[in-house]
C-alpha cells in the first residue's frame, strides 16, 4: 500500500490501488471485451472493449482488436450484452446503525444495483457530533470500510438538529449565549475535517432548509419579507464557512415551495457573490429534492450555479430544458433502470432514454466533488467509456436495443446511423414497459465487484 495521506489521493487513484491488491488477475494483463454492444459517445457502434490496469484502453469493432492487442490477454464474451457506464447511487443511513461491517454491504448492494460510485450520506446530530466522543470514533470507523471498499463512495454528513441551536439570524451570538449559525457552523465544521483523512477526500454536509427557516416555506406570494430575509440571512451564514473551507453543501429542500426556494437561492447566491465567498465550480451546491411543475421555478434557479438531486421521479424533462444541471438517485431499493422507464413513461416532462440514464450517470457524476486537483469538468469524464476513461463500468442482459425518445422526429434523425448516437435498451411504453436489464457484472476501475459466473472473464489467451 501507498503511504501517501488517504486525503491527498484521487478517488480512481486510490481505487486502482485497492483492487491492485484484491485482484486475482497478473497485473497488467489486458482483458477483451468481445460480442457485444459498447455504449460509448467516442464510439457508437463499438462492440469490442479492451481493459488494461484499470483503465480503458481501446473500443472498437472486434476485427481491429488484433491490431490492438499483443501477447497474453484475457477473453470476455459479452453474448450481445450491452457494456454501459455504471449508475451513481446515493444511501442514506442513520451513523448510530453503521459499523464497518454493515457500511460494507451497503456497498455491496449498491454494485448488485449497477452503482460503481455513490453519495454515502449519515445521519448525525449536531449535539452527538460535539459532545459525544464515540460519536466522531464511529463516524471514523465507518468513512474508513467506506474508503477501502471497491465502490467508491462519497461521504456526507447530515447535520440535524442544527435549528435548535441556532436561533438568531444575525450571524453573532444567539440566545442565552447561545452562538449564532456561522460561528456554530464553523466549529462543527472543524470536527468533520477531523474525519476527512478517514474518508480519503473532503466530507460533504447536508442541511435542511427547513431547520435554516424555522418551518416549511409555502408558496412564495404567501412568504412574509421577514421569513425571505430570515432564511436567506441563516444560509448566508451557514454557507459561506463551507464554501471558504471548499467542503460541499447540500441542501434538503424537500416539501418547500419552489418558487420560495428558488427566491432564496437567488438572494443568498448574490449575497455570496458580494462576500467573495461562492462555492468552488467544482463542489456545487446541490439542491436535493428540488421539483416543480412550472418552468418559471426551474429558469429562477438559472446562473445561480447550483445543482438538483432527484431522489424521485419529477420533471426531469423540465429542468433538463430550462438548463439546469440535475441529476437523479433513486432509493437503494429501486433498480436504477425502473427510475429511467419512469422519466420515460411520464405523461408530462417526458425525456429520452438517453436523458433519462445520462441523469443517473453523466450528470451525477458532474455533481460530485471534484477530487483536489481535478477541474469540474473531470468528474462528468467518469461516467464515459472512452479510451483513457477509467474502466468503471457495467456489463446487462438486455432483450433489444434502440434510441427511444419521446419526440418522433428526434427518434427519426436518432436512428439514423449519421446520427452516431450510441443505443441503449428498449423500456417499451407506459402501456406496454418493456422488461428491464438484468444485470450481469459492475466493474470498477477493471476489477470486477459483482457478477454472476456467465460475465466472468474466460481465461487467459494468446493472441
Amino acid at each position: 500500500m501507498s503511504s501517501t495521506p488517504a486525503g491527498r489521493q484521487t478517488d480512481d487513484a486510490r481505487s486502482r490501488e485497492h483492487h491492485d491488491d484484491q485482484a486475482p488477475r497478473a497485473a497488467g494483463v489486458p482483458r477483451l471485451l468481445v460480442d457485444g454492444t459498447i455504449h460509448s459517445t467516442a464510439e457508437p457502434y463499438a462492440e469490442a472493449m479492451l481493459v488494461q490496469d484499470g483503465l480503458i484502453s481501446w473500443i472498437g469493432a472486434p476485427e481491429s482488436a488484433e491490431h490492438v492487442i499483443r501477447g497474453d490477454h484475457e477473453r470476455q464474451e459479452l453474448d450481445r450484452g450491452l457494456v454501459a457506464p455504471a449508475f451513481v447511487g446515493r444511501v442514506d443511513s442513520d451513523l448510530r446503525a453503521l459499523n464497518a461491517s454493515a457500511v460494507a454491504t451497503l456497498l455491496d448492494e449498491a454494485a448488485a444495483h449497477g452503482q460503481g460510485a455513490l453519495r454515502l450520506v449519515l445521519d448525525v446530530t449536531t449535539a452527538s457530533l460535539e459532545g459525544d466522543p464515540g460519536t466522531r470514533t464511529r463516524l471514523v470507523e465507518v468513512l474508513k470500510a467506506a474508503y477501502w471498499h471497491p465502490v467508491v463512495a462519497f461521504p456526507v454528513v447530515r447535520l440535524t438538529g442544527l435549528a435548535a441551536d441556532v436561533p438568531t439570524s444575525d450571524g453573532g451570538a444567539g440566545q442565552e449565549g447561545l452562538p449564532g449559525p456561522a460561528q456554530r457552523i464553523q466549529r462543527l465544521i472543524a470536527l468533520v475535517e477531523h474525519c476527512d483523512d478517514a474518508a480519503g477526500a473532503p466530507v460533504g454536509v447536508e442541511l435542511s432548509l427547513g431547520e435554516i427557516s424555522g418551518g416549511v416555506l409555502p408558496a412564495g406570494s404567501a412568504v412574509s419579507p421577514e421569513t425571505h430575509e430570515h432564511t436567506v440571512d441563516h444560509l448566508v451564514e451557514v454557507s459561506a464557512p463551507l464554501a471558504e473551507a471548499s467542503r460541499q453543501l447540500l441542501l434538503d429542500v424537500a416539501g418547500h415551495a419552489p418558487d420560495a426556494v428558488a427566491a432564496v437561492v437567488v438572494d443568498t447566491r448574490r449575497r455570496l457573490q458580494e462576500r467573495r465567498t461562492t462555492p468552488r465550480p467544482d463542489r456545487p451546491t446541490v439542491l436535493v429534492d428540488f421539483d416543480s411543475a412550472r418552468r418559471a421555478d426551474w429558469e429562477a434557479l438559472v446562473g445561480t450555479a447550483h445543482h438538483v438531486l432527484m431522489r424521485a421521479p419529477g420533471h426531469l424533462g423540465l429542468a433538463l430544458s430550462a438548463g439546469i444541471p440535475t441529476s437523479v438517485a433513486p432509493g437503494a431499493d429501486v433498480d436504477p433502470w425502473a427510475m429511467v422507464a419512469t422519466h420515460v413513461h411520464r405523461s408530462e416532462a417526458a425525456v429520452s432514454v438517453r436523458a433519462a440514464f445520462n441523469a443517473q450517470t453523466r450528470a451525477a457524476h458532474r455533481s460530485l466533488p471534484a477530487p483536489d486537483g481535478l477541474g469540474p469538468g473531470t468528474a462528468g469524464l467518469a461516467a464515459q467509456l472512452a479510451p483513457g476513461a477509467v474502466a468503471t463500468y457495467t456489463v446487462w442482459e438486455v432483450e433489444s436495443l434502440a434510441v427511444q425518445t419521446p419526440d418522433a422526429r428526434t427518434a427519426a434523425w436518432s436512428t439514423d446511423a449519421r446520427a452516431r448516437t450510441p443505443l441503449l435498451p428498449f423500456l417499451g411504453t407506459a402501456a406496454e414497459p418493456a422488461a428491464l436489464p438484468r444485470l450481469r457484472a459492475t466493474v470498477v476501475s477493471g476489477v470486477e465487484v459483482h457478477g454472476t459466473a456467465d460475465a466472468r472473464h474466460s481465461g487467459a489467451q494468446d493472441s
